[in-house]
């Protein structure tokens, strides 16, 4: 360890840090439209799910979701 650590400065650092990742995590609210193989045939579902982007919240769904297919955004 060395002698002239300075607490101060590496507080601040890992203060500035925190608020620089909180910035980062902007999450939107998206509601994703799929289709559920029924008895009667394909039904639409809908799952809602937070994510930073299109893409993501997509494959947020998929995953959230058993035997979804056709995943599209339906209100962003």
């Amino acid at each position: 360890m060395k002698d002239n650590f300075d607490v101060h400065e590496w507080n601040k650092n890992r203060y500035l840090d925190n608020i620089h990742e909180s910035n980062d995590s902007t999450e939107k609210e998206y509601e994703v439209e799929y289709w559920v193989l029924t008895s009667d045939g394909y039904d639409n579902n809908y799952i809602k799910v937070n994510a930073k982007s299109e893409e993501e919240a997509l494959k947020k769904a998929e995953e959230e979701t058993r035997r979804g297919k056709d995943f599209k955004i339906y209100k962003r």
